[in-house]
């Protein structure tokens, strides 16, 4: 009777490890999902943020291009009314 106490309480414990181990094991599993789900997250930031900034740069470039533009519309404005006062 004793050995059939003692091996009980053997398997209680080793039940007990078990359901440890296999807790650990589980709360593991969940952090390596949790750490896909966060590299999958920072992967679609980070191509959002690529997006982002090759929209503003193509924005700074157009910006840039206008302006350009415009400066050198004024520059024959200002020429041609130079020259429109030379005439009168």
């Amino acid at each position: 009777m004793f050995l059939l106490s003692r091996r009980d309480k053997d398997i209680t414990s080793l039940n007990e490890r078990i359901k440890k181990l296999k807790a650990i094991i589980e709360s593991y599993a969940a952090d390596d999902d949790t750490m896909e789900k966060l590299r999958c997250r920072n992967h679609k930031l980070l191509a959002r943020l690529f997006h982002l900034s090759s929209d503003y740069n193509m924005s700074l470039r157009r910006e840039k291009d206008f302006n350009d533009r415009l400066n050198k519309q004024k520059a024959v404005n200002e020429e041609l009314m130079a020259q429109m006062a030379k005439n009168e």
